[in-house]
């Protein structure tokens, strides 16, 4: 008497499982929401991205904690927004580094924006000494002083290198601590900042442009994420009351996970 066969089940395929190092990419979706908001929303980016990542999942998992008890209380309430925060952390690696590569020779913006502050603050303060000795004219100093925000600040720095290089000649022997490489660093840097944050026209780009756009990129991108954790932590404020920041920390909060 002939066996029966029986059918055997083919093995499910193996897949592959990402590897852990695998390179980030941005989302279209995230990218094409960043290019259509207003130029003069874009934000420029300061935030540690593995702290972020972190805060972002502490934040949307205690949003989503709450979801009922937040729905009864809020009218369409965006968990969208919410569920999506670690992944645009995501796509704000993924175009910072697009955004580096685009322009290796250039040095970290934020890096940029830490040398800023200090280096105008040490011009500044001796420029005002140098008012009181009249050495040079108050007004002219005075003017340097008016205004506010980074794009003011980077003025600053280059009108405070074109200060003291105007009056160079009776500023001889008299310059206390500021130093020739100090006055060529501050107006590079003022330059290369003010470059930097010019406003961009809003408009969406294509592929191609956004590669060579990819610091305006990253900004907008960067600009996208506040937005949405700004829902994020106003959506946990109805659920935690005043204990929000402890279940809904600040992306760059290094508070320590809620148990």
């Amino acid at each position: 008497m002939a066996q029966k066969k029986t059918a055997t089940k083919a093995a499910p395929a193996k897949t592959k499982a990402p590897k852990k190092d695998a390179l980030l990419s941005i989302d279209p979706e995230h990218a094409e929401e960043a290019l259509a908001l207003p130029a003069a929303s874009i934000l420029t980016p300061r935030l540690n991205l593995p702290l972020a990542r972190h805060n972002a999942r502490l934040g949307s998992e205690a949003v989503m904690a709450k979801r009922k008890e937040i729905e009864a209380r809020v009218k369409k309430p965006d968990f969208d927004a919410v569920e999506r925060l670690e992944a645009l952390v995501d796509s704000c690696e993924a175009a910072t580094r697009e955004a580096h590569l685009a322009r290796p020779d250039q040095p970290s913006r934020e890096a940029d924006f830490i040398r800023l502050w200090p280096l105008r603050e040490l011009l500044l303060s001796y420029a005002e000494t140098l008012v009181v000795a009249a050495l040079v004219p108050a007004e002219e100093v005075t003017a340097i002083k008016m205004g506010k925000g980074p794009r003011d600040a980077a003025d600053d720095l280059v009108e405070l290198a074109n200060l003291y290089t105007k009056h160079r000649n009776r500023l001889q022997g008299k310059m206390g601590p500021i130093t020739g490489a100090n006055l060529t660093e501050t107006k590079e840097l003022g330059t290369r900042l003010k470059a930097s944050i010019t406003p961009v026209v809003a408009k969406k780009l294509s592929a191609s442009e956004a590669k060579k756009d990819a610091g305006n990129v990253r900004d907008r991108l960067f600009t996208l994420l506040m937005r949405d954790w700004e829902k994020t932590w106003i959506l946990g404020a109805v659920a935690y009351g005043s204990q929000v920041n402890e279940f809904v920390p600040g992306l760059g909060s290094g508070r320590r996970e809620k148990t």
